[in-house]
Parts: C-alpha cells; structure tokens; sequence
C-alpha cells in the first residue's frame, strides 16, 4: 500500500542524508504533520522490507569464499617468483665458475682445457677479440654474472639494498641480461665469421646462459611490463653493440672467405751440420718413441730442425700432419688430430705434450725420465752441471738483478729488469742458487727496497710462470723478506695490475702486496729513489715517451703488458691478402 509523507525541505534533507536502520519488518502508513508556517511536499513512500541478518550473512560468506582463492593465488606467485629468483641465481653461478676460471687463465697466461674441438678453442681465447678496450672479456663476464647472481639472492630473501622495490630490481635483471645477451649475439656473429671452423666450447656455454637469463627476466616481468619499457632495452641493446664495435673497429679483419689459399706441400732443406750432442739426443729421443708433429709451412717447426741440424732431423719421429698441401677445408690427419694438438711445433714424449719450440736442453731434461742417458761423451750428471753453469753465467751477462742506488729513505735498491729475464731458457733451480748466492747475502742485515722495471716485458718470453714466482718467493730467507721495505712496481699493465690484485695476494700474502707501489711514469719514480743513484735503461724511457701519446689510458694502466700481441703465424699468402687466424693454420713460437 503506497500513502504519502508530507515531509518539510529540512526535513526532506535530513532523510536524505541519513537512513536509519530498522529493526523488523514495517510498513510506513502514517501522514507526518507539519506547522502551517511551512511548505509541505507529498512523497509516495512505498513499503520497504528490511532484513538485518539475511543479505549481510550472504555478504560475508561470499566474501570468504572470495578470499581463499585471492590468498591461495598471492602465496602461489610467491613461490614462482622464489623459483624464478632461485633459477637466475644459479645460472649465474655457473657464469662465475667459468669466467673466473678463464679469467684465471687470462691473467696468468695459462692455456685453456678445451673439451671440445681440441685446441681451437685457444686460438678464440687469445685472440685480440678476447679485450675490451683493453680489459680481459671474461673479467667483465664474471662482474655482469656476479651482479646478475647477487641480485637474484637478495630478491629471493626479499631484502634489497639501496631501498629498491622488487619491481624495480626485477627491471635490473632485465635490463643486465639484455646487455649480457646483446653481448653474446655479438660475440656468436665474431665466432662464425671471424673464426670460421674454429669451435669455442666456453663461447657457446657462457651465450647459453646468458640467453638462459635474457628469456626468464622476460617471462618473469611479464609482456606487460616489458612493453612499457622496450625502448630502454633497445637502448641498451645499442649501446652495448656500439661498444664493442668501438672496441674491434681496429683490429686487422680477417677474410671472410678462405678460397684464395691453396698451398701445394713443399721441403725446405735444413744447412745446419749437427753436433755430437744433437745427434745423441736425437737418437735417445727415437728410442723412447718421442714424436714431434708439424706442419710444412711452419717456420718455427723449420727453426726446431735447424736447432737439431741435418743429420739429426733425419733421426727423430717427425709426423707431418697436412702431407698433401693445404686448401679450403683441409683437415690434419688422423694421427694428428688424434693428439689433440695446440699448435705447432708439439713434442709428445713419456706421455707429456709440449707445445712450442724447445731447446735442446730442455728436451733432454724432460727426455730422460730419470735415468742416466749417454749423451755423447757426456753423462747427463756432468750435462747438468754444464747447463746450471751455463744458465748462470747467462744471469750474470744479463744483469738482471743489480744491488744499486738507494731510495730517499737511505735504503738499498735491487733493481729487476723484467724484460732481460730469460724465462724460456732459465730453470728455477738455477736462479734460487743465483739468488742464494749473489744477492740474499747482501740483503739480510739492512732495510732495502725493490725497483722492479716492468717495461717491455713479453708473457711468452719473460714470464717464469705462476708455479715458479710462488717457488722462488718461498725459498726467500725470512730475514730478507723482513727486511724488504717497499717494491717500486714501474709501467705496471692492466693484466699485472688485476693478477696481483687477486692472485697475488692468494700466493705471496697481503703482506708484499701492501708494499707495492704502482708507478706508471718514470718521473714519478723519481718522488722516491733518487736520480742520480739508479740506471735506467734507455728503452724505459722510450716507452715513457710512447705513453705520452696515451695519457689517459697510461694512467689508469690500460696499456697492454705485451707490447706485441700474440700473431699466430699462417701460411704464406698473396700479399694483398691477410692471412686467417684459424687453428689448423697455428704456429706456435
């Protein structure tokens, strides 16, 4: 039943505005009665049912029921997202062991364990492809997998520093996998043009991860998140590109086709008359069954021969692995590829592989194998003490070490010449009895200091290696290492800088590490030693002057520790073609 309310214009308001509740069910029936002095309006009021308890228990239920399925569906993203996070985090820590462990290599400059593809794996790794402006590519890997795996393990703890939120840490991943898999596209386009044929088994790894990485940030920000922020990767993808292009715009370009090579098979005969004790080593090293594989085009294979003479080169077990020239897509044969060869020349004796040239001496040191050979008319006992002899005096002539000067403290000054050392002909033992002998003695009753002339010094040539520094540290008296002051470390490079910052201080301590004192020009040498007191080679101060035409990169020490880049050495070719870089074209020196 409708009826009308006369309701006054304050009144109207107020119900307007407030509606009270009512308890029970009612039907309003009843005429309001208002003072004449005020307008009434007439409204039609229809009957209203109200329930307390009916709709409102129907509410809530429904929004329990709602509530489940929202709190199941949060707990579930949650863990996808830890898994996510999880996944990222040990991706990247596979990236780490990897670049580390070449970056390992690098500074250190030990060859590669290929797994695959043999050796050529190396000719990738050291090739000048393997910088960035001067810094090792997997140093730079193993900083963006560091920071990809640290990341995702602070996401997954939920605590990130800097007060980042998830989202925006989320962006980061994205934004460094996108560097990182921009980088590896980049890198897989240099291996297949520039190193046609060569296989690189950590290349392909470390570009799996990455693009392993690239793909989950984008499934984990999602398609919408990813298109509002497209442009930034673009940019970052280009950026990257235009780096390393930067970076490789002036390195020599090897051809891209290798139609033009056709090298028939050829002898060079071999002048040098052999010597009593070429001829015995030859003979001793054919009757262990000691090989020595080559390539006819080899000049350092050539140079090894002449070291044995005509007569002795005729005696060893010589395996020539291209016997019918070489051309586009020639392989070695078997028994070479069998050996798993680095290079050229490669001796295998005992079981041992040796690349490179060696002299006749060191053959015969390894040859061996702890027996009494007759080498002549000469033993090996009496041949040993001839070398140590000869080594020696080899020291001597060099004058490498030489106690000389003082610096402005009053202290005595050994001054090294890295360049000088004979590190392909010096064995360790010789020169810890050099050291015993000659210069210890004069160092342990007084302070003094190490001027250590970095310049010119070549890794292949001058680098004792990692094993031997640690051996040599070691057999120093404590009294001279007590004694030693301060190590003037003068045109230090990049590679020394970051391998004595990591490795040295695993191998000789923080104790001489903190003593070092990095000096990349001569004149700041001066601010220590006094001038007049210490000689210093000319050919230092030539590459002091060299460095003034690279101020900015001798300052932060990014010129290069070899003056002369690693040059593998290939088949002769016309002269208006450059020759390739490819693994069954190496030579090694």
């Amino acid at each position: 039943m409708a009826s009308f309310v006369g309701l006054s214009a304050s009144q109207s308001q107020f119900l307007y505005r407030f509606s009270l509740p009512i308890s029970s069910p009612a039907f309003i029936s009843s005429s309001v009665h208002l003072k004449k002095q005020a307008p009434v309006r007439r409204l039609l009021v229809l009957p209203i049912k109200c329930s307390s308890s009916g709709p409102s228990q129907d509410t809530e239920s429904e929004a329990e029921t709602t509530s489940v399925p929202s709190s199941s569906s949060f707990s579930s993203s949650l863990a996808s997202s830890n898994s996510t996070y999880n996944w990222r985090a040990g991706i990247g820590a596979v990236g780490i062991i990897e670049t580390a462990y070449l970056t390992y290599l690098k500074l250190s400059g030990s060859d590669a364990f290929c797994p695959l593809g043999g050796g050529s794996c190396g000719d990738v790794l050291n090739s000048d492809y393997a910088f960035v402006f001067g810094v090792p590519l997997p140093l730079l890997g193993l900083i963006a997998y560091g920071f990809v795996t640290t990341l995702s393990l602070q996401l997954s703890a939920k605590n990130l520093p800097f007060g980042i939120n998830e989202t925006t840490g989320r962006l980061l991943l994205l934004g460094s996998s996108t560097s990182m898999a921009t980088a590896s596209a980049y890198f897989l386009y240099i291996l297949s043009t520039k190193f046609a044929g060569t296989s690189c088994s950590y290349c392909l790894a470390s570009a799996l991860l990455s693009f392993s990485l690239f793909f989950i940030s984008l499934k984990d920000v999602g398609l919408q998140e990813v298109q509002k922020v497209v442009g930034l990767q673009v940019c970052i993808a280009s950026l990257v590109f235009a780096t390393l292009s930067t970076s490789y715009s002036k390195l020599p370009s090897a051809p891209s086709s290798q139609a033009n090579i056709d090298l028939p098979y050829f002898t060079t005969e071999i002048t040098k008359e052999s010597s009593p004790f070429a001829l015995s080593l030859a003979r001793h090293l054919h009757s262990i069954g000691a090989k020595m594989y080559g390539a006819f085009w080899c000049s350092h294979c050539l140079e090894q021969k002449e070291m044995f003479g005509r007569e002795a080169a005729k005696l060893l077990d010589y395996i020539e692995c291209f016997p019918d020239g070489y051309k586009t897509g020639t392989k070695m044969i078997k028994a070479c590829a069998d050996a798993n060869l680095e290079g050229f020349p490669t001796w295998v004796i005992n079981g041992q592989v040796l690349s490179g040239e060696m002299e006749l001496e060191k053959l015969a040191e390894i040859s061996k194998d702890g027996k009494s050979v007759s080498l002549g008319h000469v033993g090996f006992d009496l041949y040993n003490k001839c070398r140590k002899h000869k080594e020696s005096d080899l020291l001597h002539k060099l004058d490498i070490f030489k106690i000389q000067g003082k610096d402005k403290r009053g202290h005595k000054i050994l001054r090294i010449t890295g360049k000088s050392f004979p590190a392909r002909f010096l064995s360790v033992d010789v020169l810890k009895e050099y050291l015993d002998e000659y210069i210890f003695p004069r160092l342990s009753k007084k302070p003094f200091s190490v001027l250590y002339m970095h310049t010119g010094v070549q890794r292949t040539d001058n680098f004792p290696g990692i094993s031997a520094l640690r051996s040599i540290y070691d057999a120093i008296p404590v009294t001279v290492k007590d004694n030693l002051q301060s190590v003037y470390f003068l045109h230090p490079g990049l590679q020394s800088r970051l391998f004595l910052a990591t490795f040295g201080r695993l191998f000789f301590g923080d104790g001489l590490y903190g003593k070092l004192r990095y000096l990349s020009r001569v004149d700041y040498l001066w601010e220590h030693v006094r001038r007049n007191e210490i000689e210093v080679p000319d050919f230092v101060y030539d590459h002091d002057e060299d460095l003034e035409y690279r101020p900015m990169m001798m300052e932060y020490g990014l010129d290069s520790d070899d003056p002369h880049p690693r040059v593998y050495a290939a088949p002769a070719v016309a002269v208006d073609s450059p020759s390739a870089s490819i693994y069954s074209m190496r030579c090694i020196s």
